[in-house]
């Protein structure tokens, strides 16, 4: 049997990973919600740019006496070869919807997971129950940036707020640093 100090114990130690838990979930909403919002962001710019350049082209064609040929060709090579990169820049922010989904289903498999343990006072007091419960957490995390979130909640004892903002900082780094990669053409889709 218990003592009443240790059954308090247990049952904050229940609770802080309940927390933590749910801390894990809102936060990769969160995650979500950002990248979604700059995916989408993307794809309007992108669709802007794409309207206005075949505008261009073909206001160019209608419009322009071609004296030169070839630089002609040239301009019309330049403004193709820059639509080819939005359009794969576009197919990239679609990605997110992908991305999306498997975050949501994750958070939703934990919530499941966490509901299954409290709603059983027996389990809520096991160790080995919480331990697997946290192992199942780690392995949701499949996302880098998933598990980059695991880590600052479970690991590092950050609260939500405080892990969301750390993603979000490494997030736009991220962002920044593939504006100033070249483009690949090898589109992968997931």
């Amino acid at each position: 049997m218990l003592t009443p100090e240790v059954k308090h114990v247990l049952e904050w130690k229940e609770l802080s990973q309940t927390i933590m838990a749910l801390n894990l979930s809102i936060a990769q909403i969160d995650l979500s919600m950002t990248e979604g919002s700059y995916s989408i962001d993307t794809l309007i710019d992108t669709f802007n740019f794409m309207r206005e350049g075949l505008n261009q082209l073909s206001q160019s064609v209608l419009n322009d006496e071609v004296e030169d040929v070839d630089a002609f060709k040239s301009r019309l090579l330049q403004e193709s070869q820059q639509l080819t990169e939005k359009v794969t820049a576009s197919i990239v922010a679609f990605q997110f919807y992908d991305k999306l989904s498997q975050r949501l289903q994750h958070v939703s498999k934990s919530l499941s997971s966490l509901s299954d343990i409290i709603s059983h006072e027996d389990r809520t007091v096991d160790e080995t129950t919480w331990n697997s419960f946290r192992e199942k957490m780690a392995k949701y995390a499949a996302m880098r940036e998933e598990y980059e979130l695991y880590e600052l909640i479970f690991t590092q004892g950050l609260t939500g707020d405080q892990a969301i903002e750390v993603m979000k900082n490494r997030m736009r780094a991220r962002m920044e640093e593939r504006k100033h990669q070249p483009v690949d053409d090898d589109i992968e889709l997931f």
